[in-house]
């Protein structure tokens, strides 16, 4: 009798058990199927496990297209994974915005008017795919107020126009671009109130129309061999001592560490522009904003 009642007792807690709830944070990854609700990040029957929350991961495969319709759609806490030939659109002028962890694999790629990288995200661009424009006049456009972004491959065209920076980095962020090729038609800024720092390693290519650095503490940090090709008629506004100081032309100030090329005219989608190489000569010393 003693027996039996122990057999109930430990019938009753497995019953228990198997019939508590499945915890649906306990599905950690969720893959993108896609087809319904015009292809939207946010919409449940695009995946097969849900929306991406905090803490999972999501992985995007094959030529899918995933549309974004408001700017913070992707700011979901998740870690999400392009792959194959797969792309992130948004049609719209305003900005994109993720968090967490947003990689870029293959040959995916991403289009849209302004991507904005804010504090604690991660992009990882290791894809040989591109960042093109949604068709809006003067974008796309680079906006980070900090995290980090590491770049590897594939090609960025960054429009912008005279009170648009096509690339903006402040708020700690840290770039760090060992390949792929970044074309800017307007200014680059490293550093605006707050310190950024962008790490140029030879295997990339960096063309800028003209470069401000005017924030104490922030870096543009060459690697050996590494060459940065700047408009010839382009404009440096680099922190000298404790003034500002704007300067027109090629910075030559400290220039034994560098080597100043030939000027090479060159087309990247909007006329013909004269780029002018400064290239690293090896084992230069940290140089930072020309100060």
């Amino acid at each position: 009798m003693k027996q039996n009642r122990s057999n109930l007792r430990l019938f009753a807690v497995l019953g228990c058990l198997f019939t508590l709830p499945v915890v649906h944070g306990q599905i950690l990854t969720t893959n993108w199927t896609g087809g319904h609700s015009g292809d939207r990040f946010d919409r449940a029957d695009n995946w097969d496990n849900g929306v991406p929350e905090a803490g999972r991961t999501a992985n995007v495969g094959g030529s899918s297209r995933v549309e974004i319709g408001i700017a913070g759609e992707m700011a979901v806490g998740a870690t999400i994974n392009m792959i194959d030939s797969s792309f992130i659109e948004r049609n719209s002028v305003s900005t994109t915005q993720f968090s967490d962890v947003l990689n870029f694999n293959d040959s995916s790629s991403l289009i849209t008017s302004e991507l904005r990288v804010a504090p604690g995200n991660i992009l990882n661009w290791n894809s040989t795919g591109t960042w093109t424009t949604a068709g809006e006049a003067n974008t796309p456009n680079f906006t980070s107020t900090g995290g980090t972004v590491n770049m590897s491959a594939g090609v960025w065209t960054l429009n912008g126009n005279d009170n648009t920076d096509s690339f903006n980095a402040r708020g700690d962020n840290v770039f760090n671009m060992t390949g792929g090729t970044i074309v800017m038609e307007f200014r680059m800024r490293v550093g605006q109130s707050t310190p950024a720092t962008f790490n140029l390693g030879s295997g990339a290519s960096l063309y800028i129309y003209s470069l401000f650095m005017n924030t104490a503490g922030s870096l543009l940090n060459f690697a050996p061999n590494a060459t940065l090709h700047i408009v010839s008629t382009g404009e440096f506004n680099a922190r000298l001592g404790d003034g500002f100081v704007g300067i027109d032309g090629i910075v030559t100030t400290d220039s034994e560490d560098f080597i100043f090329g030939t000027p090479v005219t060159q087309n990247f989608g909007f006329g013909d522009v004269e780029y002018t190489p400064i290239t690293a000569i090896p084992e230069p010393r940290a140089y930072a904003a020309w100060a």
